[in-house]
C-alpha cells in the first residue's frame, strides 16, 4: 500500500509501518508546515528554559556559598574560585536572556507570515517591560557592559556572616556599585538617570529575580497565543488517530519517493499542548529507536529532522 500511494499518515511501530490514511499532496504541505511551526514554538519554550536553568544555577550557587561560610570552609583560594563561578553563571544567565529575546523575535517574524498580532504582541510587552521595570531595562545594557568593560571583582562582592544564638549564620547578597558603574561605561541616557536615583548599593539578585520574572510571563502569554493558533492541526490529528486509538506507535505523515520514503514524526507532545486539543491515545512521543538494524528497514537515516526508508530489492 506505501509505495501505491504518494502521501499517508502512518503509524510507525517498531518494525511495522501501519498506512491509516491517504493524504493529498495539499493536506500533506499543510501538515508539514503546521509541524514545521510547532517545532519553531518549542524552540523557543527551550531558549527560555536555558534561562530558567542559569538562572536556577546561580541560586544553587549561592546557596553553596552560604553552606561553605556556615561551616567556616572558605579559604581565600576557594573564595576567589566561587567568585568566578559566580560570575561566569550571571555571565550566562544574561547572555541566554538576549538569545531568548533575539531569537524569539526572529522565529515570531518567520512563522508567522503575514498574521502579525503575536509579533506585535510580542513586540509590546517587551516595550512595556523595559518602559515600567528598571530591572528590565538596567540588565539589557548590563549585559553589554560585562562584555566590554568586565565584571571587576570590587564592582561586584559578597557580603556575608552575622552570629545568631551562637551560631555562625551567613546571608549571602550580590551588589552592584552604583557609584563606579556611572563613570565607567556609556549609558543610554534613561539607565543613567536610574542609576544617579539608586542607592550607593544594588541588589543584584532582586534585579535578576525580576527579569527573569517578567520574561517568563511574556513567554507564557508568546507561546500560548502561538499554540492556540495551531487548533486546527490539533483537531485534524485527533481526528485521523481516533479509528487507531489501539495502535502503539509513532504518528508520521510520509511521503513517496523514488527508492523510499520521507518520514516526518509528528510531534505529539506538542500538539497536546494546543488549547482545545485533547490526545488520550497511547502512541509514543518519539519514533522507534533507529540505532537497531531492521530486516524490513535495513537503511534507515536521519535528515533534517526526517527519516529516510530505504525498501530492500525485492
Amino acid at each position: 500500500m506505501i509505495q501505491k500511494q504518494d502521501y499517508l499518515f502512518v503509524v510507525w511501530d517498531d518494525d511495522r509501518m501501519y498506512a491509516i490514511n491517504s493524504l493529498s499532496q495539499e493536506g500533506y504541505d499543510w501538515l508539514v508546515k503546521q509541524i514545521l511551526e510547532l517545532d519553531q514554538i518549542s524552540f523557543i519554550q527551550d531558549l527560555f528554559e536555558i534561562v530558567k536553568m542559569n538562572h536556577q544555577e546561580l541560586k544553587r550557587k549561592i546557596e553553596s556559598l552560604t553552606s561553605l561560610c556556615e561551616k567556616a570552609e572558605s579559604t581565600f583560594e576557594s573564595y576567589k574560585l566561587n567568585m568566578l563561578e559566580v560570575n561566569r553563571i550571571i555571565l550566562n544567565t544574561l547572555s541566554s536572556i538576549k538569545m531568548f529575546l533575539d531569537h524569539t523575535q526572529t522565529r515570531l517574524s518567520h512563522i508567522l507570515d503575514q498574521q502579525h498580532k503575536e509579533l506585535d504582541n510580542f513586540k509590546k510587552l517587551t516595550h512595556n517591560a523595559y518602559d515600567s521595570s528598571f530591572a528590565y531595562r538596567f540588565l539589557d545594557q548590563f549585559r553589554n557592559y560585562t562584555q566590554h568593560c568586565g565584571m571587576a571583582p570590587d564592582s561586584l562582592n559578597i557580603l556575608h556572616s552575622f552570629v545568631e544564638n551562637g551560631k555562625v549564620k551567613c546571608v549571602i547578597q550580590i551588589f552592584l556599585y552604583r557609584d563606579k558603574l556611572l563613570p565607567s561605561f556609556d549609558w543610554k541616557k534613561i539607565i543613567r538617570e536610574d542609576l544617579k536615583n539608586k542607592s550607593e548599593k544594588i541588589d543584584f539578585i532582586e534585579l535578576i529575580d525580576e527579569k527573569i520574572n517578567i520574561l517568563d510571563k511574556i513567554n507564557v502569554s508568546v507561546t500560548k497565543d502561538l499554540y492556540s493558533n495551531h487548533l486546527a492541526v490539533g483537531r485534524e490529528i485527533s481526528t485521523l488517530l481516533m479509528p487507531v486509538k489501539n495502535l502503539s506507535g509513532a504518528p508520521c505523515i510520509v511521503k513517496n519517493k523514488t527508492g523510499g520514503l520521507l518520514v516526518n514524526y509528528i510531534p505529539f507532545d506538542l500538539i497536546k499542548k494546543i488549547p482545545g486539543v485533547t490526545l488520550d491515545l497511547p502512541l509514543r512521543k518519539s519514533p522507534p529507536d533507529t540505532s537497531k538494524q531492521r530486516n524490513i528497514y535495513p537503511d534507515l537515516r536521519y535528515y533534517e529532522g526526517c527519516v529516510t526508508l530505504k525498501m530492500p530489492p525485492k
